[in-house]
């Protein structure tokens, strides 16, 4: 942080690129919520998609586009975090 404040309310966004797989969150940092669609998010196990024929399924790894962070608390001046994931090239 070094905006000279605390902060809070902090969400990181972040794509998945086209050319990879989503794989989980990376060793130490917490689990992200993941969209299907950069719109909606909620935690991997409680993302559903509908198919062509209108039926749900749960999302799963490789369905993945986006994933988000939301930090707790404040961020005092000059805080520090690491957040991310493990994805695979297709």
């Amino acid at each position: 942080n070094e905006v000279g404040q605390s902060i809070s309310g902090i969400a990181i966004t972040s794509p998945v690129p086209q050319d990879l797989v989503y794989r989980g969150p990376a060793e130490g940092s917490p689990a992200p919520e993941v969209s299907v669609d950069g719109k909606v998010f909620a935690p991997l196990g409680e993302l559903k998609l509908r198919d062509i024929s209108g039926a749900a399924r749960g999302a799963q790894p490789q369905d993945i586009r986006a994933v988000r962070w939301r930090v707790a608390g404040a961020v005092p001046v000059d805080g520090r975090g690491q957040y991310s994931f493990e994805a695979a090239l297709k």
